[in-house]
């Protein structure tokens, strides 16, 4: 006869992956992931020839493998460019500036962890994911799991915690920490293998705050350490069966006692005539807002969202003695901020 499986204690197991709602604990910042965040990286360009960051331009949407951009296009004495679609990076923009002695470029992309997780969970399982390549990282699934259970109908959701996290509460933590630095290790390579494609003679090294392309022509420099994150979304989830009942309750007291408050039913005509499914949003001031709502009829979300000027926001609160600006210091700067203690439902 087999011995009995010796089970996690009580307080780690979660059959769902992800804890069950409790009205009485405040949130933890340490099972915190992210939603949408805009950022913002620049990059220089050392040319050693007359033609030099005009052919770095050109070259921009000419990889033979999955290019992220568009090609660029002349407008208003700069070269231009757009992120394709087809990853799950979901918008984002290029500008490349010939500044005579050397060349400047800045990047502006919207990103979503949460929802890129959730895409690589449906094809793979998390111990697999820190082996793919760039693109694979980023690539979109053409019907994700997610956008079925949804009720706002977006695949911004992890359809399956257990394939996260297991069953111990402590394993999510570690994860979560683990996949935020692998984020951010993969945008910044799949950016600077995008620009700067070894089919296009580049040779590439990736070190700390920087990534630097090299080719006989110009010597290209993403510099990572100069990150900025002008908007996030803080974003936590728990299993809750209640979770539609439980955001009409609040909906009914923010009207009620709220000075301000918006409640928003769900785009979807089927799921607001049969679910009555909604969204509330309480601003607490003019740069922070928390919103909560029942994110698929099983899942309830806490969402914090800084829609405007964050590196203001939290800039004296990050370490004067770190090396880069990285999304995992930010971010962690965000789940630690004085505005989520005691926030409860």
């Amino acid at each position: 006869m087999n011995e009995p499986a010796t089970l996690p204690p009580a307080r780690e197991r979660n059959r769902h992956g992800i804890r069950s709602f409790n009205a009485q604990k405040p949130v933890d910042k340490n099972f915190a992931l992210f939603d949408r965040v805009a950022l913002k990286v620049q990059g220089r360009i050392t040319p050693y020839s007359p033609t030099a960051i005009a052919d770095f331009a050109s070259g921009v949407g000419r990889s033979t493998t999955s290019p992220l951009f568009e090609r660029v296009r002349r407008e208003r004495g700069r070269w231009a460019s757009k992120i394709r679609s087809g990853s799950t990076i979901s918008a984002g923009k290029l500008a490349v500036w010939d500044n005579g002695v050397h060349g400047s470029f800045e990047i502006e992309l919207v990103v979503n962890p949460i929802r890129t997780l959730g895409h690589l969970l449906d094809r793979y399982s998390y111990g697999e994911i820190a082996d793919l390549s760039v693109i694979d990282f980023f690539d979109r699934r053409e019907a994700p799991t997610a956008r079925d259970l949804t009720l706002d109908g977006n695949d911004n959701m992890i359809a399956d915690f257990l394939a996260f996290s297991g069953s111990m509460h402590s394993t999510q933590v570690q994860r979560v920490a683990e996949f935020l630095r692998l984020f951010e290790d993969r945008l910044q390579a799949r950016i600077i293998e995008d620009l700067c494609p070894n089919d296009l003679g580049y040779a590439i090294s990736i070190d700390s705050g920087s990534a630097v392309a090299v080719t006989d022509d110009a010597r290209v420099e993403l510099d990572w350490s100069h990150l900025k994150i002008s908007q996030c979304e803080v974003c936590w989830e728990w299993h809750d069966s209640n979770a539609l009942a439980r955001v009409h309750a609040l909906a009914d007291a923010a009207i009620t006692s709220a000075r301000s408050t918006e409640v928003n039913f769900y785009g979807r005509p089927t799921v607001v005539r049969d679910l009555g499914a909604l969204a509330v949003r309480l601003p607490l001031s003019s740069n922070v807002s928390i919103v909560v709502y029942a994110k698929a009829q099983d899942r309830l979300r806490l969402e914090v969202r800084y829609p405007t000027a964050l590196n203001k926001f939290v800039g004296d609160r990050l370490p004067s003695s770190r090396r880069t600006l990285s999304m995992d210091t930010q971010c962690y700067e965000l789940r630690r901020h004085p505005v989520l203690r005691g926030v409860s439902l």
